[in-house]
């Protein structure tokens, strides 16, 4: 029920409610920013109790997917590139999380599966210095929540979260490469936390080998035709490197040689990454290489 807006001093209506059900009131003024004291009365032939609710605390975060960082939706290897954030609550309650997008392209996306809008909740990684981003979930256990949408402009779901338990809050689109722009907005009844991982500590790219870039390990001639990666940094640093396998053949552990992967780091000397010319790898102590293997 909506009684007003009116120019009169005061507004009453009479209504008839049910005993199972509460009910919210909400008084307002007709344009924001209106401030001024107010009552308000209830009368009733029943016992009933009225309580102020506390006022919802909100937390938003303006981000992008853009690049890298547009990884899409949870099914694809690129997942663990979207932009992640922190979120942490000192009690037990329900906060109201929402993804927006808040781009102009929005509207020429509305009915584009590819652009649906979403979020999931995981727990962070532990590492030394504290906790860091979830790469990658490896089981329908460690999704704590999930949401999706049919909508291209928002998502938006009341979640339950524990104290001291932190949670990554994931927003994402379904499929990978969407470029767009995006408010994060938690609101809840207590104080909550929302602070996002600095996303260049991590990185997910998703390709494939195919008849033209299948070259094999370096025992064969055409190993160079493999796909390439330049890995750059403006400081040093511990870094760990991880190649999954997605489809194809069936592999378990113990299986013969044709089914092994690996990769090589090398150290280049060339802006563009180009491998030197030679038969194989640089098997010299100076420059020997990290070879990793999975058997």
């Amino acid at each position: 029920t909506i009684l007003g807006p009116t120019g009169a001093r005061d507004v009453t209506a009479s209504l008839k409610v049910d005993p199972l059900h509460s009910y919210l009131v909400i008084p307002f003024n007709s344009l924001p920013g209106q401030s001024g004291a107010f009552v308000v009365r209830t009368f009733s032939s029943a016992p009933l109790e009225v309580e102020q609710l506390p006022s919802p605390l909100q937390l938003r975060v303006a981000d992008r997917w853009q690049g890298y960082t547009a990884g899409g939706g949870r099914s694809l290897e690129t997942w663990g590139s979207n932009p992640q954030f922190l979120l942490t609550c000192p009690q037990r309650t329900k906060v109201l999380i929402s993804v927006v997008r808040t781009d102009d392209g929005v509207d020429d996306a509305r009915g584009d599966e590819e652009e649906f809008l979403g979020f999931t909740l995981t727990r962070p990684r532990e590492v030394e210095d504290g906790l860091d981003r979830c790469l990658t979930v490896r089981s329908e256990d460690e999704v704590l929540f999930e949401a999706a949408s049919n909508s291209a402009h928002n998502c938006t779901a009341l979640v339950p979260v524990d104290p001291d338990k932190p949670y990554v809050l994931t927003p994402s689109t379904s499929g990978a490469d969407v470029q767009a722009e995006f408010t994060v907005s938690v609101i809840g009844s207590s104080a909550v936390e929302l602070v996002k991982f600095p996303a260049v500590r991590s990185m997910t790219l998703e390709l494939k080998w195919d008849e033209e870039s299948a070259g094999g390990c370096d025992l064969h001639p055409m190993w160079k035709k493999n796909p390439k990666f330049l890995l750059k940094t403006m400081m040093g640093g511990e870094f760990r490197i991880n190649l999954t396998r997605v489809g194809g053949k069936k592999w378990r552990k113990g299986s013969g040689i044709d089914s092994m992967i690996g990769f090589y780091v090398l150290k280049s000397e060339n802006p563009n990454g180009e491998i030197p010319v030679r038969s194989r790898p640089p098997f010299f102590p100076e420059q020997l290489p990290k070879m990793c293997l999975n058997f």
